[in-house]
């Protein structure tokens, strides 16, 4: 085999890992500041999804992302539920679907009595 200055597989496959770890993170974020700020009605100069602006939420994560509604939710609760866990330890889950837990503990969560 040659060696050459180009990235091999697993340097690739190690990017392609950074670039997928915590992503659901950043995407649940920016998708909560979105609907929370109404950025989705925003008028814009250029269609994007073959649209200028969306009605609702639900219209713009579907038409513009192809995220059902649900899908968003899960993104954003994970997200919520992420940040607070940040507060407790530095080591964070890799993907959405570990952390998608999280949010039914908070409600399920029995009090302690004083």
């Amino acid at each position: 085999m040659p060696t050459t200055s180009r990235p091999g597989a697993v340097e690739r496959e190690q990017r392609i890992e950074r670039a997928q770890r915590n992503a659901y993170l950043e995407i649940g974020l920016e998708l909560r500041a979105i609907r929370d700020h109404g950025l989705y009605k925003v008028e814009r100069a250029q269609p994007v999804a073959g649209r200028y602006s969306f009605t609702t939420f639900e219209e713009y994560c579907e038409q513009r992302w192809e995220y059902s509604d649900d899908a968003a939710q899960r993104l954003m609760n994970a997200a919520v539920a992420v940040t607070k866990l940040r507060q407790l330890s530095e080591f964070l889950p890799a993907r959405e679907s570990h952390v998608r837990p999280l949010p039914k503990l908070g409600s399920r969560a029995p009090r302690r009595r004083r």
